[in-house]
């Protein structure tokens, strides 16, 4: 994860690799799961934004 400062905002970059265990099978799950993965990611990266903000008013 990589925070960068853009102004007012902090942009975050984050990089998720993994290997899908049982070769081309596992391979073909992982791209049917790789759009929920995405979400939960997204999700937790904006509860963590969400955090931040509100620690820092306190």
């Amino acid at each position: 994860m990589l925070f960068k400062s853009a102004g007012q905002a902090t942009e975050i970059e984050v990089t998720i690799s993994y290997r899908a265990p049982l070769g081309i099978a596992g391979e073909g799950a992982a791209k049917l799961l790789n759009p929920l993965f995405e979400k939960i990611v997204y999700d937790d990266i904006r509860a963590l934004k969400s955090y931040l903000e509100t620690k820092q008013q306190s």
